[in-house]
């Protein structure tokens, strides 16, 4: 019995390594818009491309940033390939900006009391820098 704790105990210890690994690897728009099922509902890490940014008030005079979140490889007018990104906060960004948002995605449900596809509630966007 101590021998089966001590390899299940293991065996926990090493995928708990590698989802944390993992997790240092943001998933693409793209793969995201791929395949929604996969990811609805998850706690993730999304790089993208700012296309939009626009600020917002909700109903208690909360401030809240919406995002638009694209792909590399997505052309304008093609809104199936982004997602939208809502936030409390936001830092200093321009369009074009490629950043990472970590946050919950939801391929449908609400925020803010209205309905919406394909989106992440935020917790934290970094921009990222390239050297």
């Amino acid at each position: 019995m101590l021998t089966m704790l001590c390899v299940f105990g293991d065996a926990v210890f090493n995928l708990s390594r590698l989802e944390a690994k993992e997790s240092l690897n943001p998933i693409s728009v793209d793969a995201i818009r791929v395949s929604p099922e996969t990811y609805d509902g998850k706690n993730l890490k999304v790089s993208g491309n700012v296309r939009s940014l626009t600020p917002g008030r909700g109903k208690m005079d909360s401030e809240f940033m919406v995002l638009v979140l694209e792909g590399s490889k997505t052309r304008f007018e093609d809104r199936s390939q982004v997602l939208d990104v809502f936030s409390y906060y936001a830092p200093p960004l321009k369009k074009g900006t490629r950043v990472v948002v970590s946050g919950t995605y939801h391929k449908a449900g609400y925020w803010a009391g209205s309905p919406h596809d394909h989106f992440i509630v935020a917790v934290e966007i970094t921009p990222v820098v390239l050297n």
